[in-house]
């Protein structure tokens, strides 16, 4: 069945977030999924490198509601997805109205952001201009702020390259450029104007798709350009920007990649995709709010889209975690080797565990004349217990019980009433550590003291490991 293109009410007023339309039919997608079609429409469909609106369509004269969670625009014809089957008999014909207005505060936002991001990427446009960079052409735009399970941190995609020792100084110069001109402030364009008159406020010419008449955004009085997306109502409700450096990186429910933390690098290694060649190359870790974030690069092909759900397999580079495992508990082993040589009274802090000049730090001073006798000491110390040996154990326990086997008390930012891991180097005391360790003492192999040092209250104590 043929359907009129759907009216698009953001075009004419892209803050309008209340209208009403008219039913038109029901149909099923071809990716399965049952779609809404109106005659018009004060969504935003995805595209333009922004994210779809959702929101609320009521049905006038019923109870019926639909919950609009994604909006896809194909030859002219606004999609409106999910549906349920069973009240699809008794709707048909009926007057509807959207009203989007009456998101929760979290589906407002999903209004809010999308606009504000993509008014940022068109004010990064404005700044490269202004930072002598007006020479690269802008292409592609991603306004989104997360994806299912893949996040691509908002960007905007340039033809041309700066050179790599400029980078780091466009991207201040940048930030600084946006951050003022957003808090200048100016008030947002958007209209639908004849080809000509379009041409002139976006510098003279458009790009080769634009058809007659065109929808021209500006930001203030600069020079404007083609959009179709919705945006603020001022360059000051950006609020600010920062620069990002624009990697991607993997959500999963569940891994077993070590993100860096604790004085531990994070590791690297390979993600691959279930009923696909995709395979993401994991080079950082990183742990924000109780999320992972896998960062790293698609091999090959970059995939437009990811299933939500989709299983993968992980496959951790096992060199570097068993080189960054023992460097991590040769670490704690010096805080024991510590207490046997007689400077249990300094108390450990900072750990630094990677491969480029490990080190811990304890509060506390050694005297000068002290120093060369208590770093062979701990030294010998430190190679007995290796040679000894020991199982490693690292075990999630009530707070009490984990109390008793960290010497009766636990550090003030273990919350009371928490399951704090606690990691135990043979029958020894246990200390909480969320890292990664070696099964046995003995798979340190060797450990040397390479330096000790005092100043400013704090002791360092510096090591490394046999390759």
């Amino acid at each position: 069945m043929d359907y009129p293109p759907t009216k698009l009410d953001y075009h004419v007023d892209m803050f309008k977030l209340q209208s009403q339309a008219r039913f038109l039919s029901l149909l099923k997608a071809e990716d399965g999924r049952t779609a809404l079609i109106l005659d018009s429409t004060v969504f935003h469909p995805q595209g333009g490198g922004q994210p779809s609106d959702t929101g609320l369509i009521e049905f006038a004269g019923s109870d019926f509601k639909f919950s609009v969670q994604d909006v896809r625009s194909k030859d002219g014809i606004v999609r409106f997805f999910e549906f349920s089957f069973s009240i699809v008999w008794r709707i048909l014909m009926m007057f509807v109205y959207s009203l989007p207005f009456r998101f929760s505060t979290t589906e407002f936002s999903k209004v809010r952001i999308p606009k504000m991001l993509h008014s940022a990427g068109h004010l990064l446009d404005l700044c490269m201009q202004k930072v002598g960079l007006g020479h690269l052409e802008p292409g592609k735009g991603y306004h989104f702020l997360t994806g299912n399970r893949i996040i691509n941190f908002p960007f905007v995609e340039y033809k041309g390259v700066v050179p790599q020792a400029e980078l780091q100084v466009k991207q201040k110069e940048l930030e600084v450029e946006a951050n003022e001109l957003i808090s200048k402030g100016g008030k947002v364009y958007a209209a639908i104007l004849p080809y000509e008159e379009a041409s002139v406020l976006c510098g003279g010419s458009l790009p080769d798709y634009i058809p007659k008449h065109s929808r021209v955004l500006r930001l203030g009085e600069n020079p404007g350009c083609p959009c179709g997306g919705t945006h603020v109502s001022d360059i000051s409700d950006i609020i600010s920007m920062k620069a990002e450096d624009g990697r991607m990186a993997l959500i999963l429910d569940s891994t077993v990649f070590h993100p860096q933390g604790g004085g531990q690098p994070s590791d690297t290694g390979l993600i691959e995709f279930a009923g696909s060649d995709f395979k993401f190359s994991v080079q950082d870790v990183r742990s924000k709010d109780g999320i992972v974030l896998h960062y790293g690069v698609f091999q090959g092909s970059v995939p437009e889209d990811i299933e939500k759900g989709q299983d993968v397999q992980l496959l951790v580079d096992q060199s570097r975690r068993k080189l960054n495992s023992r460097l991590h508990s040769a670490g704690h082993l010096l805080d024991l080797c510590m207490q046997k040589v007689g400077l249990g009274h300094l108390e450990p802090g900072k750990g630094y565990h990677f491969p480029d000049g490990p080190f811990v730090e304890f509060k506390g001073v050694v005297p000068q004349a002290e120093l060369q006798v208590k770093q062979k000491e701990l030294e010998a110390e430190a190679n007995e217990m290796i040679s000894k040996g020991g199982k490693v154990y690292a075990d999630i326990l009530p707070y009490e019980e984990a109390s008793l086997l960290c010497g009766g008390s636990l550090p003030d930012y273990i919350p009371k009433g928490s399951t704090p891991r606690v990691l135990r180097l043979g029958e020894n005391p246990g200390c909480p550590c969320g890292g990664t360790h070696v099964s046995d003492i003995s798979d340190i192999i060797s450990m040397k003291i390479t330096q000790m040092r005092t100043k400013k209250g704090m002791t360092k104590v510096f090591y490394t490991i046999a390759s």
